[in-house]
């Protein structure tokens, strides 16, 4: 059992070393009030983050390419909650998708799409009343495009549609969510290097 492990960890590696790898950061805009709780109505308000990343492509799939993309990034939202008021929450995710990329159009435009899951943590911060605090996962929908910016950096802009709640209230809040992500990525190795 511990030897076809390592093997399949050896493989795994192997591939993702001779695989396109990019590092990246992007600022993004979210409004993770899509919906309002019942029967009080509380709705998450905009606001803005910063999230981190890792990619690499996996395999060829059609007429594309499979990759991995995991991030981590924070964000900062309000909600006016019943009896304490406007209150500050802190949303803290870590995500991972699987991402479809198109083969690159005569533009250059590469355009590429997929789902995965975040772990979403929330914790409130008010002066009057206790804080709240959640942790949920929560499956997203990506759709976005990159283009080359300079030899070895591609600028992107993506769109991310969450579904979920959480438990960090006086009642069940929906974190349902759009939001909007514009960043860099650094590639370290190309694809075929």
């Amino acid at each position: 059992m511990g030897r076809s492990l390592f093997l399949l960890l050896l493989l795994f590696a192997g591939g993702v070393l001779q695989a396109q790898i990019g590092v990246g950061a992007a600022g993004s805009l979210a409004w993770p009030g899509v919906q309002a709780s019942s029967p009080s109505s509380i709705r998450f308000k905009p606001g803005a983050g910063y999230q981190f990343f890792f990619r690499h492509d996996v395999a060829a799939l059609g007429a594309g390419r499979l990759h991995l993309k995991y991030a981590a990034g924070k964000s900062a939202h309000r909600a006016d909650l019943p009896q304490a008021g406007e209150t500050a929450y802190k949303f803290s995710t870590f995500s991972i998708e699987a991402l479809w990329e198109a083969a690159p159009a005569a533009s250059g435009i590469r355009w590429y799409g997929g789902a995965g899951a975040s772990l979403l943590s929330l914790v409130s911060e008010n002066r009057f009343r206790a804080n709240y605090s959640d942790e949920s996962i929560i499956p997203q929908i990506t759709g976005g495009a990159r283009w080359n910016w300079y030899e070895g950096f591609d600028a992107f802009a993506e769109l991310v549609f969450r579904y979920g709640q959480t438990q960090a209230g006086p009642e069940s809040i929906p974190v349902t969510s759009l939001r909007l992500n514009i960043g860099l990525t650094m590639f370290i190795s190309e694809e075929g290097s």
